[in-house]
């Protein structure tokens, strides 16, 4: 690397941890249960079009709108109008207030409508690597777009410790691709943003915001059901005990 990496940040969702249930897998059985059957005949990324384009589109501009701050949260009411949007991306009939209070309680089963998993798993092997990174002189932290703090989520999987910064937030502008949250990371750590590396699993999202914040990106490809080509000089690793071969003692 050109600039030496004093540390390094990680993604959560797809990166340090995987799922198995996907977002329209988990639109698709919940609306199947609600009588929208026509669901299932939908590809996975209809689904996630649909689903960016009604409900998410809606929440990003009530947040915008109401120029909510970077730790805000979704109350209890806007995730129930969240389901009504996303029954009328999938063409439901006779929406009622009821049918949209089921679809928003039979998806925080898994986690917050629309989002990842409250609890998702961690990957093979990814204590082991934070300890080595850890002990090799790295500083490390965690930045997700989740509106809620991950934190219980590491205590649980003993890798809280290994972290001096976890940044969250699903508000855009501050959410990633937004630099916000990596900076705010440098900043806490006392790091140079050009000496910090940015690890994570989508380009929209990871690899642009760590250019955003002038940061080294890496692709994460080990929880990737295809293979993703390097491109340009983005540097692409595809199992997570790679990363000690790139990170050396600092």
């Amino acid at each position: 690397m050109q600039d030496e990496i004093l540390a390094i940040l990680f993604d959560m969702d797809g990166t340090l941890y995987s799922s198995q249930f996907s977002i329209s897998g988990i639109a698709r059985k919940l609306l199947n249960q609600l009588g929208l059957v026509h669901v299932n005949e939908m590809s996975d990324s209809k689904i996630n079009r649909l689903i960016i384009e009604g409900p998410e589109a809606w929440l990003k501009q009530y947040m915008l709108a109401n120029n909510v701050q970077p730790k805000w949260q979704p109350y209890n009411e806007l995730w129930i109008e969240y389901c009504r949007c996303m029954l009328q991306s999938f063409e439901a009939n006779n929406i009622t207030d009821e049918m949209s209070a089921e679809l928003k309680s039979r998806w925080t089963k898994f986690g917050p409508p629309g989002r990842g998993l409250f609890r998702p798993q961690l990957v093979d092997g990814a204590d082991i690597i934070l300890k080595e990174l850890q002990v090799r002189g790295y500083r490390l932290g965690i930045s997700t777009n989740r509106f809620y703090n991950p934190e219980p989520v590491l205590e649980e999987d003993s890798i809280a410790k290994y972290f001096s910064c976890v940044e969250h937030t699903g508000v855009p502008g501050y959410s990633k691709p937004s630099p916000y949250m990596l900076l705010n990371f440098a900043s806490q750590v006392e790091v140079n943003p050009l000496k910090c590396a940015v690890i994570g699993d989508q380009v929209d999202t990871d690899v642009r915001a760590a250019l955003n914040a002038g940061m080294t990106p890496i692709l994460a490809n080990w929880n990737s059901q295809f293979r993703r080509n390097s491109y340009d000089d983005l540097l692409v690793v595809d199992q997570i005990e790679d990363l000690l071969c790139i990170f050396p003692e600092v």
